[in-house]
C-alpha cells in the first residue's frame, strides 16, 4: 500500500524541496495531491502522488445498496488484514447487516440470492471502485462442503484477478 503525507517527498528526494501545490478527494476518500519539487539548478519537476486512504464504509454501503436493490443479501464481508486495519472504525455492525467478516487475502464482498429451478445464486464482488464479480449457482442438492469448495476456488481466482491488476 502506498501511502503519502502531506510533505513528504517522492524516494530520491529531500523533502526540504517538495512543496504540495493541490490536494483533491474524490468520492470515494482517494486523494491526489499535484507536487512540485525544485532541483538544485532551479528546475520544477511536477509528481502525482495518489493517497490509498479510501473511505471503505461510503464504497461498502454503496455496493450493498446496489446489491440490495437487486434482491441480493450481503453473506461475507472479505478484508486482507491492512484494509481491515484502516476500515475497522469506518464499519458498524447495522452496514453488515449480520454478514461475516473474514480475514482473507482480498478484499471482497459475497452475495446471494434464490435463483431459478430452486438454485441459490452467489456472487463475490471485489471491493473496489471499478465493479468486477464472479458468479456463480449451486444446486439445492449439494452439499455445504461442496459449495465451500467453489467459494474458496472463486475467492483464489479474485485474488489472483486482483494482484494483476
Amino acid at each position: 500500500m502506498i501511502k503519502a503525507n502531506k510533505n513528504c517527498a517522492p524516494r530520491g528526494l529531500p523533502a526540504k524541496l517538495f512543496t504540495t501545490l493541490s490536494k483533491v478527494t474524490d468520492d470515494y476518500g482517494v486523494t491526489t495531491s499535484d507536487d512540485i519539487s525544485r532541483t538544485r539548478n532551479g528546475q520544477q519537476r511536477l509528481y502525482t502522488v495518489s493517497h490509498l486512504e479510501m473511505d471503505y464504509r461510503k464504497l461498502i454501503e454503496e455496493i450493498i445498496a446496489t446489491y440490495r436493490k437487486h434482491g441480493w443479501q450481503l453473506r461475507r464481508v472479505l478484508l486482507r488484514s491492512e484494509t481491515l486495519a484502516d476500515a475497522e472504525q469506518q464499519l458498524q455492525p447495522v452496514m453488515l447487516d449480520g454478514a461475516a467478516l473474514a480475514d482473507s487475502e482480498v478484499d471482497g464482498l459475497w452475495f446471494s440470492r434464490p435463483s431459478h429451478e430452486q438454485r441459490e445464486a452467489w456472487e463475490l464482488r471485489l471491493l473496489s471502485e471499478n465493479p468486477f464479480a464472479l458468479f456463480e449457482t449451486f444446486e439445492k442438492d449439494e452439499t455445504e462442503e461442496e459449495r465451500e469448495e467453489v467459494r474458496k476456488e472463486m475467492e483464489a481466482r479474485l485474488r489472483d484477478y486482483a494482484s494483476k491488476k
